[in-house]
């Protein structure tokens, strides 16, 4: 019986369960600046290149809050209709006025896109 009270309990707890969201990628189109939890990067590498590993790689430093499990937020902006990768902040970055085009940016994409002629290369 108390098994049974402990497993209702439990249960009815976790209904009540507080989850944070992933800090969700950036699009800035004109002057605003769009939120979007598509996660684009991870989205792309797992279509293109058919590997899940892959589309999980991040950059995770030693303090990475649970809401970023990337560690990093991918920025993207539109010009002329088209949508380009500028720059891959740490979560929050943005908001701490983190320059898109700081070396760990550049870094960050010099790594994804090293990664991506890699796996294009294996597959010749």
């Amino acid at each position: 019986m108390k098994n049974n009270v402990a497993m209702l309990l439990l249960f009815l707890l976790s209904l009540k369960a507080i989850a944070s969201p992933q800090s969700p990628d950036l699009i800035i189109y004109k002057n605003d600046t769009i939120p979007t939890y598509n996660l684009l990067i991870e989205r792309y590498l797992r279509e293109k290149f058919n590997d899940d590993e892959l589309a999980k790689f991040s950059f995770k430093g030693e303090l990475i809050p649970l809401s970023c499990w990337r560690g990093y937020q991918g920025v993207y902006e539109v010009i002329d209709n088209k949508l380009y990768l500028s720059g891959m902040i740490d979560c929050g970055g943005l908001r701490n006025k983190q320059d898109l085009f700081s070396n760990e940016s550049l870094a960050r994409m010099r790594k994804l896109i090293n990664i991506m002629i890699k796996m294009s290369t294996s597959f010749v």
